[in-house]
This record gives structure tokens, sequence and C-alpha cells, in this order.
């Protein structure tokens, strides 16, 4: 506080959806897992590795945010591995004295609009180039779908489907590659139709219940609004019960009676029977 003394500061942070939130989390932590050289490029062989389960591992960021933040009771801050949501910002900075202002990332309107034309009141030639531009703001989209093709690839290989010539020859990133093409465009199938671990509906609902008491905290009027509450729901209906995205091959259950690639491929032909799609809210 005294560094600050005599300046009028706002800190401006940026609210998405808890249960969003964490899924990126996760998908950071895969995509730097897969990125060149990195433990889930490389083969069995030369020390690769399959990525970390993805329910289990947000299960326990849900339940280590629950839990008072470092010995004070009245301090609860959401949390991952790497990071602390806003929940935890607001709360640092605002016992501070230090005024803050929020972003929405599910607004209409971009985070950079936001900020230039409804938070800096003397930036009017910079709204006006974010509100009439016409080339899309780029986005960083991560697909936990790859991630688990890429699962299905490595343990093909830990089981012997596939050669030590062809590990020699190809990397494992195009054998993913291939696979994706094959199932989503040969087979048009989705990662939905192979069989998978998720978590259990109960599971589901208490993150759906943390996320929407979290927005509905930090974010009032907007929770309030049309494109509140019923969008977080629908979103997460997508999410979790349509994309399965907390869910993750069950290998056992697809691997099954498999003694060879072609086996493999003939495996992930089948369509298994999909869970019911959820709680409609």
């Amino acid at each position: 506080r005294d560094l600050l003394e005599g300046w009028d500061v706002t800190v401006v942070v940026t609210y998405r959806r808890v249960f969003e939130w964490m899924l990126s989390t996760m998908k950071e932590m895969n995509g730097s897992a897969a990125e060149e050289n990195n433990e889930c490029t490389r083969w069995p062989k030369d020390g690769g590795e399959a990525h970390p389960r993805t329910w289990p591992l947000i299960y326990e960021w849900i339940r280590s945010s629950s839990r008072p933040f470092f010995g004070h009771p009245r301090h609860r801050k959401t949390m991952t591995l790497r990071y602390v949501h806003m929940d935890g910002t607001v709360q640092n900075w605002g016992e501070g004295g230090v005024a803050v202002h929020a972003l929405n990332l599910h607004s209409k309107q971009h985070i950079t609009q936001q900020l230039m034309c409804d938070f800096i009141d003397d930036a009017p030639n910079s709204c006006h180039h974010l509100r009439n531009q016409t080339v899309n703001v780029a986005r960083n989209v991560r697909n936990m779908a790859w991630f688990n093709y890429n699962d299905i690839i490595f343990a093909a290989a830990e089981r012997g489907l596939i050669s030590a010539d062809t590990q020699t020859q190809r990397t494992r990133i195009e054998m993913v590659d291939e696979m994706v093409r094959y199932h989503r465009d040969v087979l048009n199938k989705t990662i939905a139709d192979l069989p998978l671990n998720c978590p259990n509906d109960g599971h589901l609902e208490y993150l759906l219940a943390i996320s929407l008491a979290t927005e509905a905290k930090l974010m009032p009027e907007w929770y309030a609004s049309p494109e509140g509450e019923a969008m977080h729901r629908s979103s997460f209906q997508r999410i979790a019960y349509e994309r399965r995205e907390f869910c993750n091959i069950d290998l056992d259950r697809l691997f099954q009676d498999v003694t060879s690639w072609e086996g493999l491929l003939q495996s992930m032909k089948k369509t298994r029977k999909k869970r019911k799609e959820g709680r409609q809210k």
C-alpha cells in the first residue's frame, strides 16, 4: 500500500466461469506437455508419458478450493495447481484498499473492447478501431479430444501394437493427428462414441453449483441477466455432457481383446452407449 500512495490505481481482472477456467488450466498443462520434445510427444521407449487424468485432478482442485486458504478461516479462494481464480484476486486487492474492475470473458463484447471503450475513457480512437474492425480476434483454443487421442496412441505403443520400427520412423504426434482424421473424418465419430471414464452426475453438479455461486457473487448483474445463469448452465451442459470434456478414454475397455493395430481400428469403429445428457435446467 505504501508503494501505491499518491496513485489512483485500479486493478483490471477478467471473469471466467469457474468450470471453464479449471478446464482451461487442464488444457494449458496438457498443451505444454505436448509441445516439441516434451513428455507427451515421446514414445514409451523414449521416456514418454500419458496425459494426467482430467477429472481426478480437477476434483482435487475443487476440494482444495473449498478449504480455508493458508489457515485463514474467512479466506476461501478457488485454485488450480498454478493459478488463483478472480475471487482470490478481488479479495486480496480489495483488502488492500485497491479498486478492482472486472472484464467479462462471456460478454458479446470482446474484453479488449470492454477495456478500451467502457473502462479507459480517453482512448476514443482505439475504441472506434476495435468496434469497427472486421477481422476476428484470434482465440486460443485447445482441444481436449486431441489429448485423449494422444493417450490412445501412447497406450497402443505400450501394448506393443505399434512396432519399434514404426516408432523410429514416425513421431507420436504424426500418428495422433492421423488417428484424429481417421476417427473424425473417415468414421464420422467423436470422442463421445468411445468408451469413457467420466465423473458421476453428483460430482458434476457440485462443480456447476460452485461455478454458479461464484458468478452470482462476483458478477451479480450479469448473473441475473438473460445471458447470465441460463448461458452458464447451457455452456456446462454442452461441455460436460455433449463434448465430454471432463472424461478420459477407458483404455481397458477400448483395448479389450485387441491384439493388433488393425484390431484397435476395428474397436474404434464401434459406437458405445452414451450416458444420459445430464439434467436440463
